[in-house]
């Protein structure tokens, strides 16, 4: 799926949107939006409905999603959004994924209103690379593999077995609530987990890119931010997921 104004959609625009598979995709090279895009929206006329919907327990797995987003300063590889107060992203997996070179972080999360909710979302055994910045109220101080950026608590996200490269910050969190980071390969050139908030990330068990964690300053991937738990870390990187 190439060269479109984005690559893939998933919304709740008419309709619930919930337990789809979208598995074994290239999306590649689509100028003006993301690569793949679970976003719950303002419901069409036809649903007969005055509030969203919900895009929720739907699975992205093993797919390629690259160079998407360019040509407007931004679309991420994965996107998982609520747009409006009361819409509804959660309860979704994206799995062995690869994604690369997109204009936002390779896999964005955004909650930007009040009454929304982004929880209970898993990301695991991605692999992120050479991704752009997030920006505006989702900003990323600098380039990401992966943000989470939410206005209200949106507690239950997990990020676990990640590799990140390439990038300067590896897990950028901007939440709220607790949220687990655990068993990722941060090979990031500045922050392998950077804290916005002041609520605590449980980031343990990671491989900072050394075997020394996050102690040593710019020998390693550094924690940043408030109330990082890092300790204990990996000494060794665990097992890449292949490259699909």
């Amino acid at each position: 799926m190439t060269r479109n104004s984005g690559g893939i959609l998933v919304s709740d625009d008419t309709a619930a949107t919930h337990d789809n598979l979208v598995s074994y995709n290239v999306v590649s090279d689509n100028p003006y939006a993301c690569g793949i895009t679970l976003a719950s929206h303002v419901s069409a006329a036809v649903s007969g409905s005055s509030v969203p919907l919900g895009v929720y327990h739907n699975t992205v797995f093993g797919n390629r999603s690259q160079r998407n987003g360019l040509a407007i300063g931004g679309g991420a590889g994965v996107g998982i959004f609520a747009s409006i107060p009361g819409a509804m992203s959660y309860g979704n997996v994206v799995a062995a994924n690869t994604v690369s070179e997109n204009g936002l972080p390779g896999i964005a999360m955004h909650a930007h209103a009040p009454g929304q909710k982004l929880s209970d979302n898993m990301i695991v055994g991605n692999t992120s690379r050479n991704n752009g910045p997030d920006t505006e109220d989702a900003a990323t101080p600098g380039t990401a593999g992966i943000n989470l950026y939410s206005l209200v608590p949106a507690a239950g996200n997990i990020f676990s077995g990640n590799t990140v490269t390439g990038q300067e910050n590896g897990v950028v969190i901007n939440d709220p609530a607790l949220v687990q980071v655990e068993f990722n390969s941060l090979q990031a050139r500045k922050a392998g987990a950077d804290n916005l908030n002041t609520t605590p990330v449980d980031a343990t068990n990671n491989w900072w890119n050394c075997g020394f964690g996050p102690t040593i300053p710019g020998a390693c991937a550094a924690a940043m931010g408030q109330a990082v738990e890092f300790d204990p870390w990996l000494v060794t990187p665990p097992p890449m997921q292949p490259l699909l």
